[in-house]
């Protein structure tokens, strides 16, 4: 058996695009709840709700401003890497594992040596080690239930293989 994926480079980047803009709103939510707790904090007056408010607002605004500088700079390294190399990978199928194709070369890695794949909102996440993942945007697949085979394959695949053990 075999199913194949091919992930471009335009698809890769729109789904790195769309997982920042869902980082920018968890950015927006948590320095929300960090300026109130700042101001409720430093605010000795509760009473004073002209001075909570103001205080609250500047602190939201001073580290809603140093976390877009932070995630820009991290998220702009890494598009500009993105766009500088070609990038298309192909991911493989068979028996006996997963065979990933690259421009720089070849990677096969057996069911047993794969400790997870799991199906995310918009990825399907291929996981060897702690350190070491792989990203399948679902665009990438040519319908959704290519992407559910793949998913169920690769999640029958590494459990025969863990029942081998």
């Amino acid at each position: 058996m075999e199913i194949k994926v091919e992930m471009t480079k335009a698809k890769y980047i729109a789904f790195f695009k769309s997982s920042l803009a869902r980082s920018l709103t968890l950015i927006f939510l948590i320095s929300f709840s960090i300026a109130l707790l700042c101001s409720s904090l430093i605010n000795y007056n509760p009473f004073n709700w002209n001075d909570f408010l103001i205080d609250t607002l500047i602190y939201f605004i001073v580290y809603q401003l140093l976390m877009y500088v932070i995630l820009f700079l991290k998220y702009y390294k890494q598009l500009k890497k993105l766009n500088e190399r070609p990038y298309t990978q192909t991911y493989t199928l068979r028996d006996h594992g997963i065979n990933i194709d690259a421009e720089k070369g070849n990677i096969f890695y057996k069911w047993a040596d794969i400790r997870k794949v799991k199906e995310f909102k918009s990825f399907v996440l291929i996981r060897i080690d702690r350190k070491l993942l792989y990203g399948i945007p679902k665009s990438s697949f040519a319908t959704p239930e290519d992407g559910n085979e793949f998913l169920q394959t690769a999640q029958n695949g590494i459990s025969e293989a863990k029942k081998r053990k």
